[in-house]
């Protein structure tokens, strides 16, 4: 069982991270600093691993290897519970093969003199009388760790009262990190990962989760991403701590919605078919039209061209043929082939491209606007990256990025406490961080091409499964059906006047160049 909070007492968590380094030859890593913040909310979260605030200690890019090195062994000493130690940042190697873990002054060419080794650390555990004993070190050459403390594991039974030794490290050679671009916002990969499965639980394991249940499922997790496989070693009972309660026992899934998904979410071939997807109109109200004058619209007249197209062809081939079932096959042919010419050629998000199939939907969907007063460009690059977003729209309402996406519809979309989104297993913290991201580039470059401050709201506009609400809005991004992207537009508040929206649109052309050459 996981200790009452009364237990932690004689308990101590030590979290070490190193973000930015005064040897240039350690490039910074700022999701170090993410990292240790969002491990300390968790251990402290009273609903999850439950640790007091006064039991975690925290170090925050510390310098002087010989003064943090006594604060862990003194910490240690008078710790008689659980020893958690945690370590983000550069790990290097000593000239002997040691581990040792950099801090912010540690010079690159003598990291045994000026950084902690890990032999420090293997003897302050050696030396505490803690019960259990856990390391995590995310950090290059980490598997080192399991090599120092985990085959002196005998001898560290031998000599303290405890139940064990267990260590987690994220990788045996280079650990891995974001993007620069993206490490403002992100935390590493191992710890994002860590820190994201005990916010989320593991559905169909019992409460509380121990630490060899957590690894296995965090291995799991990382394969599937790609990512540097993580590896754990532990003595006697040490995997058997109950480290956090289950959030996925906690938070059941909720059951799937009864009534079915939009139909025109996966059958929609014309981009005029979402004004048959939005039956509630209490988001964003629109007004309904009587038949003569949708009939008159300028903006149905593309559609009457077609059936008049069709209708020639059919007639030209019945009076020619006599078949009036030639003439109705002629017709529905000529229909298709001007359905995929104007999709090809009114689009700017080129038709080689197979996954922009949701992007060109998209922005047919997206084109209705401009007669409102709106401007949109689509397949922007963000220059320094590889980065790219579908559609950016300016309008009275206000700057948006629009990311299209595809999903697998029989997959269940549902959003979790503590800002998550779930796309049936799959956690889409990564997905709405990277678009969190792309929207605060795109308003920083506007910005500076305009002279003053412009906020891009960020979105995704989901084609595939339903959406349990109108919209989601999961880590300060608006999640939608693809089918209701132009109402959730129009349905804002209007804050832009004529001359906004054209020196906000000139900056955004200059500043996001096209993605792809014009065919």
């Amino acid at each position: 069982m996981r200790p009452d909070p009364a237990d932690w007492r004689d308990s101590r968590a030590i979290l070490i991270g190193v973000s930015a380094y005064q040897d240039r030859r350690f490039p910074d890593i700022p999701a170090a600093a993410n990292s240790v913040k969002q491990l300390r909310a968790v251990l402290t979260d009273p609903r999850l691993c439950g640790w007091p605030a006064d039991r975690v200690t925290v170090m925050t890019d510390p310098s002087d290897s010989r003064a943090v090195a006594t604060r862990i062994r003194r910490l240690a000493q008078e710790t008689s519970g659980v020893l958690l130690l945690y370590y983000v940042g550069h790990g290097t190697l000593t000239p002997g093969g040691e581990l040792c873990l950099s801090l912010a002054d540690t010079d690159a060419e003598a990291p045994d003199l000026t950084g902690v080794e890990y032999a420090r650390v293997r003897s302050a555990f050696r030396d505490s009388p803690a019960r259990v004993k856990a390391a995590i070190v995310d950090c290059c050459y980490s598997g080192r760790a399991i090599e120092t403390l985990a085959d002196q594991a005998a001898v560290v039974a031998d000599h303290t009262d405890i139940r064990g030794v267990y260590t987690l490290t994220a990788s045996d050679l280079a650990a891995h990190v974001p993007p620069p671009e993206e490490q403002a916002v992100a935390c590493t990969s191992f710890t994002g990962e860590l820190v994201d499965l005990i916010r989320t639980g593991i559905p169909g394991q019992g409460d509380p989760l121990t630490l060899g249940t957590l690894y296995l499922e965090l291995r799991h997790r990382l394969r599937a991403r790609g990512l540097p496989d993580p590896n754990q070693r532990g003595t006697d009972t040490a995997h058997s701590l109950a480290f956090t309660r289950n959030a996925a026992a906690l938070h059941p899934a909720p059951a799937e919605p009864t009534t079915p998904a939009e139909p025109t979410t996966d059958t929609d071939t014309d981009t005029d078919t979402d004004t048959d997807t939005d039956t509630d109109t209490e988001y964003a109200p629109v007004e309904r039209a009587s038949l003569p004058r949708r009939v008159l619209d300028s903006r149905y007249r593309h559609l009457w061209l077609r059936v008049l197209i069709a209708a020639g062809v059919g007639v030209l081939v019945g009076i020619l043929l006599w078949s009036w079932r030639l003439a109705l096959i002629a017709a529905i042919i000529s229909a298709i082939a001007d359905t995929i010419y104007r999709a090809r050629t009114l689009s700017t998000v080129p038709a080689w491209r197979r996954i922009s199939a949701v992007e060109r939907r998209t922005e047919g969907r997206l084109m209705k606007l401009e007669r409102a007063g709106y401007r949109t460009l689509h397949a922007r690059a963000i220059p320094g990256s590889d980065a790219q977003i579908d559609h950016l729209v300016v309008g009275p309402t206000g700057v948006y990025a629009v990311d299209s996406e595809k999903w697998d519809k029989r997959l269940l979309v549902r959003d979790r406490p503590h800002d998550e989104l779930f796309h049936g297993p799959l956690n889409q913290r990564h997905r709405l961080d990277k678009a969190r991201w792309k929207a605060a580039q795109a308003g920083e470059l506007i910005s500076k091409g305009l002279g003053r401050q412009i906020t891009v709201k960020p979105s995704l506009a989901i084609y595939g499964p339903a959406i349990p609400r109108e919209v989601l809005n999961v880590r300060d991004v608006d999640v939608l059906d693809g089918g209701r992207v132009r109402k959730w537009i129009t349905g804002c508040d209007r804050s832009l006047t004529d001359a906004d929206i054209e020196s906000i649109y000139d900056a955004a052309e200059r500043e996001l160049p096209p993605r792809y050459l014009e065919d």
